[in-house]
């Protein structure tokens, strides 16, 4: 089984011979949970020949807190490394009790009191199952229909929550 690290490209299966293509962004500490972006562009080849340099990575499309189990596995093969994206938004979230919340910084490092309005709009820091984020990429491109909890991994879901 391999291990996840920042900067890995990958395959999402969501097609007969097509797939989404997304990269680690970042890992979360020491833990199992990783920040992915899911670009825009689809691969219509097998994985083992997919090759970097036909990718764009242009367009971001989704932005969600994940494991790397389908990557260990092997649903979602890994295709190469390079540096991620530098203009990429990473959440902000919220600690503690309402009336008493922390602002996080998705790395953890920097915290604040947060204000009534930023209690109501951040979410608390949390992992989707790598399924899920699949599913959304599926009806991202129409091959599955759009359910309105998949509105957390969009861009500007995720811009309105960085602080």
């Amino acid at each position: 089984m391999e291990t996840a690290k920042t900067g890995d490209v990958f395959l999402i299966p969501i097609a007969a011979k097509r797939f989404g293509v997304g990269q680690i962004v970042a890992r979360y500490g020491d833990t199992e949970l990783f920040y992915v972006a899911v670009f825009g562009g689809v691969v219509e080849k097998p994985p083992s020949q997919a090759r970097m340099e036909d990718i764009s990575f242009d367009e971001v499309i989704l932005l969600a807190n994940t494991f790397d189990v389908l990557i260990a596995e092997g649903q979602w093969p890994l295709i190469g490394n390079q540096a991620p994206p530098n203009a990429l938004p990473f959440p902000s979230y919220k600690i503690g009790l309402p009336g008493n919340s922390i602002v996080e910084s998705w790395d953890g490092f920097t915290r604040r009191r947060a204000t009534s309005e930023e209690e109501l709009l951040l979410d608390f820091r949390s992992g989707v199952a790598p399924i899920r984020l699949e599913k959304a990429v599926k009806a991202f491109h129409g091959f599955l229909p759009w359910h309105e909890s998949f509105d957390e991994f969009t861009r500007a879901y995720v811009d309105r929550r960085t602080l």
